[in-house]
């Protein structure tokens, strides 16, 4: 797993030459020159690309909604072991899930692409969008609709819409770093917003559905243990595995949460100072976030390694 995306490339800031420019004006020309790339070279955009660093891995939505999506079928699949009645809506409650996981992983590339475009304003680069308003919309929608005990509300998701146009404008308009600071204080209500959603619907929406699997296997053990020998060996082993795949994912939920409280903090450390954001004491603030979030995934690691190993 990959936790951090690519560094950014900086650009140089050349002076344009003018040749018509007066020999008694031309000291004035040169200092301010001088002064120009003075102030550019005490620059240091590594705060606001530590910040883009922190962004957090494609993989780990994919995960986390790939789970929350099969659980129902998982759940049918084990009936088999008792007189359980199917589920007669199935197709229609994989169709919900469906449309959760994908507005679930909009608003996840949402929020990386917001992070990552503050990264390349930083480094004088090439801004990226690929997510719409409206794929927000409909994916937030879809949980207000099927979950509405989230709390989330119309209001909230026409707010957090900023933070994708906000990218989208930037895209096109090729803006670069004069346009960092009156980004990163327009957006911080929205972009706060929407971490905020997506922690809610971690915790109280994808992690409960991970957690019935556990439920679940505990409930069916007695009828495992009615069948023979080697039916029982066999269905042991297949719940031992799903009941360690449940715990991993579980945790990788709880580090997910974790690292999107920590990137909470680090925009507001850089809304409250986005007058200096280009500055080495911001980069000093926002140095303990990123490890912090550098090490929360490293930790997902070795407790998903170990937890094959046993």
């Amino acid at each position: 797993m990959e936790i951090y995306p690519s560094k950014l490339n900086g650009k140089g800031v050349q002076m344009p030459s003018n040749p018509k420019v007066s020999s008694n004006r031309a000291p004035r020309t040169i200092a301010g020159a001088a002064t120009l790339l003075l102030c550019t070279a005490c620059a240091d955009p590594k705060a606001v690309q530590s910040f883009a660093a922190m962004a957090p891995p494609e993989q780990t939505a994919q995960t986390l909604t790939t789970a929350y999506v099969t659980e129902p079928v998982w759940r049918e699949n084990t009936k088999i072991l008792t007189n359980d009645p199917p589920q007669p809506a199935l197709s229609q409650l994989l169709a919900i899930r469906s449309d959760q996981a994908k507005g679930f992983e909009s608003t996840d590339t949402a929020i990386r692409e917001y992070m990552q475009a503050l990264g390349s304003l930083a480094a004088d680069g090439v801004v990226q969008s690929t997510t719409h308003v409206k794929d927000l919309t409909s994916g937030l929608s879809a949980w207000q609709k099927a979950k509405p005990e989230l709390g989330i509300t119309t209001s909230q998701i026409t707010l957090v819409t900023e933070v994708v146009q906000t990218v989208a404008d930037l895209a096109e308009n090729g803006y670069r770093d004069t346009k960092l600071s009156e980004i990163i204080g327009k957006s911080q209500q929205p972009f706060q917003e929407l971490i905020d959603i997506q922690i809610e619907i971690v915790r109280n929406g994808i992690i409960p559905s991970m957690e019935e699997v556990g439920q679940v296997i505990n409930d069916k053990k007695s009828a495992i243990n009615r069948q023979s020998p080697g039916v029982r060996y066999l269905l042991g082993r297949d719940f031992n595995h799903d009941n360690t795949s449940a715990k991993n994912q579980i945790a990788t939920a709880n580090a997910y949460i974790k690292s999107l409280t920590a990137i909470k903090e680090a925009h507001t450390k850089l809304y409250e100072g986005r007058n200096d954001v280009l500055s080495k004491s911001m980069f000093d603030q926002i140095k303990p976030l990123a490890q912090e979030s550098y090490k929360t995934y490293q930790d997902l690691r070795s407790e998903i390694a170990g937890s094959s190993e046993r």
